[in-house]
């Protein structure tokens, strides 16, 4: 047995896009199934992601998870009890200053709520729970998370630099060539948005296998028990991770979940 699967582990939690899901934003059969049985071995399933909630029910039926850990940590959901908890917004002034800023760029971005998504050209609708305005003065809702259509260093730098409140990463898609900006409220990450659900719940995060790909899952996959990196991911979450499994396109979660039950349920 392997001397990662020493330790006692209750949770199996995983990234969605280009972990869970492939590339095709497709969840395959065979990871619903294997993650139905850890649940009936009373693992609890965690999913989380940077998508909200309409952007999960897309892909996927959320009741295969106990918890979803969506907006890049700032909203949960506790799915079988039916209860949310957010945890903060970005100040609207912060939103305004970004909007006004890059709208006299001519470049696109979207802002997300728990609960829906705003942009402000057609050609970005790319789902049906997109919604168009044609201002920000059309907003009425809290955002909690804002992508912008820029590789721009000097972009980034602007944001971190002007607006204290808040923090700008790169966020890269570690299946293809797609870069963009990716802005959240300071200290609101995926590791701060499990770990608050983790405390209510009396577990800890050395109790959780993690599953993920991207720079945003570098943070809480430095803290978990044991986090587990797909094969497509990028060289600084394999770098933390303890395990590498197949890649999304090959059901690399399920795979390895699969392959390594004997031993995994013993820790429980």
């Amino acid at each position: 047995m392997k001397k990662i699967f020493d330790k006692k582990y209750k949770v199996i939690a995983t990234d969605f896009d280009d972990t869970l899901l492939n590339s095709k934003k497709e969840l395959d059969d065979s990871i619903i199934k294997i993650l139905k049985e850890y649940q009936d071995n009373n693992f609890l399933i965690f999913g989380v992601t940077a998508r909200s909630i309409p952007a999960i029910e897309k892909v996927c039926d959320k009741n295969i998870f106990n918890y979803l850990v969506a907006c890049n940590g700032s909203f949960i959901s506790d799915i079988y009890n039916n209860i949310d908890y957010t945890l903060d917004y970005i100040n609207y002034d912060d939103v305004l200053h970004i909007y006004n800023y890059f709208n006299n760029l001519n470049i696109d971005i979207v802002l997300s709520s728990s609960s829906n998504y705003y942009v402000f050209n057609e050609n970005k609708k790319i789902n049906s729970y997109y919604e168009v305005l044609n201002s920000i003065d059309e907003l009425n809702d809290k955002i909690t998370k804002i992508t912008i259509f820029s590789k721009d260093i000097n972009h980034l730098k602007h944001i971190n630099d002007n607006l204290l409140s808040i923090e700008a990463f790169f966020m890269r898609d570690s299946t293809k060539d797609n870069t963009t900006i990716v802005v959240m409220k300071k200290g609101i990450n995926k590791k701060v948005g499990l770990e608050f659900i983790l405390n209510k719940l009396n577990i800890s995060l050395d109790e959780v296998i993690f599953f993920g790909d991207g720079p945003n899952d570098v943070e809480v996959m430095s803290y978990v028990g044991l986090p587990v990196a797909v094969d497509n991911a990028i060289c600084e979450v394999k770098k933390i991770s303890k395990d590498i499994t197949l890649s999304s396109d090959n059901a690399g979660v399920g795979y390895y979940l699969e392959k390594n039950k004997k031993y995994i349920y013993k820790t429980k």
